[in-house]
């Protein structure tokens, strides 16, 4: 049970190029696997891959898209089906497990690598793990910072 409860003031207006980048890294929450199967922040490749897939069959006519732009980023998609955009309290954008509710909470948990979905129990009772999930501008620690409140929760 949370020992008391804290929501961080809002990050820092985000710059318009800022949002603009997150038209194509929050759909395959910015995440790019490179030939050895290591993840990591998506590449330009990836921006180069919803440029395509946005102009759709147009894009066939433009030859500076490479198909395997294209392949990368469609393939990233399919990767997180079951998926769906989520918007929290805050403002902030993400993916979020499907049966991502309204009253379900975005927590960073010390040790985890990406934000968790946790659902409150009933009556003040432990929170249960609904997923991992991913938020843009919060994915880099951005949310923590000297005046964080670091509280206890009990988990189920």
């Amino acid at each position: 049970m949370a020992t008391q409860q804290h929501v961080p003031s809002m990050l820092p207006e985000m710059s318009r190029e800022r949002r603009a980048e997150g038209t194509w890294r929050i759909p395959i929450a910015d995440q790019y696997t490179n030939g050895t199967g290591i993840k990591m922040r998506a590449i330009p490749a990836a921006k180069a891959g919803w440029e395509a897939v946005k102009l759709g069959t147009a894009g066939q006519k433009h030859q500076r898209y490479r198909t395997s732009d294209i392949n990368f980023y469609v393939i990233a998609l399919g990767r997180l089906h079951g998926r769906r955009l989520a918007r929290t309290s805050q403002g902030l954008l993400g993916l979020m497990p499907a049966d991502v509710e309204i009253g379900d909470i975005v927590a960073i948990i010390v040790g985890a690598e990406s934000p968790m979905l946790l659902r409150p129990g009933s009556e003040g009772g432990a929170y249960k793990i609904v997923s991992e999930c991913y938020v843009y501008g919060i994915m880099d620690g951005e949310m923590i910072g000297t005046d964080t409140v670091f509280t206890h929760i009990d988990v189920c």
